[in-house]
């Protein structure tokens, strides 16, 4: 069997998107799975014929988002037996449903084809909205093992961390605005966040604040670096706001955060609802709402690290590839 996947060109990149493609691909791969992989930026009319060319000798072809993926992967299969599975991920996989020349484009679409996976029930009931006979169903993500650290703890308690690019949708300011809350009661608090700080207009936001002894703003840190840190950590936050169209389609970095024992407060009415159990392994917060994600963020400072490392070994590449691999081999 080969497969073609077809994703962005971000498979090389740290973010959740580049690992989850890539941990597709590898897993694939340990199957002795023969797999190609067709990289794409956006649409571009010229790359269908391309696109069709990569899918020659495959028997499936996986896009790895819908919007605009599954047209280049419709296009490489139209006409074929060849067997047409898609990824649900989140804002790029819903945002194009609104639209009803899109939204018209994904129901033909649709019909040819096998599954649409989704990466959160989120998602998935997004993707229902719109169309309801939509073949989807909820496959989870599987966690990402960074490297064992062996550290001493920080001196500051507690330390807050957030992993991802600093921008309003993942919601570094509520955090900090929710740190700086509890600092009467914990003078030593810290909150770090890590992550790209090319949207300089919300950087300048947090940072106008002030109070910069309870924060610390870095980038380009490497895997052994990001287990340092999620070492450290007594709690990951990840306060994502729903802005238009856009949405947290799951939350990696949770996971990611769990496997050193770490508890996450992350917002509810999105696809972070798949990556906590509330009160197990964290909490869900009301986005925007700075005295809930405080209170939160207490809460998850009692909840012991060995029901968070339990709740996240059920997020598990092998399963999810598995769940991959019987789609690609059943009939239609």
């Amino acid at each position: 069997m080969r497969v073609l996947i077809i994703t962005n060109n971000c498979v090389k990149e740290s973010g959740g998107w580049g690992r989850y493609s890539s941990e597709v691909i590898e897993h694939l791969k340990k199957r002795n799975i023969d797999v190609g992989v067709f990289e794409i930026n956006n649409l571009n009319f010229g790359l269908f014929l391309s696109a069709r060319k990569a899918a020659r000798h495959c028997d499936v072809v996986h896009a790895m988002d819908i919007w605009p993926y599954a047209l280049y992967a419709y296009f490489a299969v139209l006409g074929t037996n060849k067997k047409l599975i898609l990824s649900g991920v989140g804002t790029y996989s819903v945002a194009p449903m609104r639209k009803f020349l899109q939204r018209t484009l994904l129901k033909i679409i649709f019909k040819r084809v096998l599954k649409v996976v989704c990466i959160s029930d989120y998602t998935r009931d997004q993707i229902r909205s719109y169309i309801p006979n939509a073949p989807v169903e909820t496959v989870l993500m599987g966690l990402t093992k960074l490297p064992s650290v062996t550290i001493e703890k920080s001196s500051r308690y507690p330390l807050i961390l957030t992993v991802g690019a600093v921008k309003e949708r993942k919601g570094q300011l509520d955090t900090f605005r929710a740190v700086l809350l509890l600092k009467e009661k914990y003078p030593n608090i810290l909150y770090v966040t890590i992550g790209d700080l090319s949207d300089a207009k919300y950087v300048s936001e947090i940072r106008k604040i002030g109070n910069e002894k309870y924060i610390q703003m870095l980038s380009d840190i490497t895997d052994v670096g990001l287990s340092e840190w999620y070492a450290r950590a007594d709690v990951f936050c990840l306060n994502a706001n729903n802005k238009k169209n856009h949405f947290e389609g799951f939350g990696l970095a949770i996971l990611e955060a769990g496997q050193f024992g770490v508890p996450s407060v992350g917002s509810a009415n999105c696809g972070i609802e798949s990556a906590i159990e509330d009160g197990v392994s964290g909490y869900l917060s009301q986005q925007g709402d700075t005295q809930d994600i405080a209170r939160k963020i207490e809460e998850a400072l009692t909840l012991k690290r060995s029901k968070v490392i339990n709740f996240i070994h059920k997020f598990d590449w092998d399963n999810t590839v598995d769940t991959y691999v019987a789609y690609y081999q059943s009939m239609y």
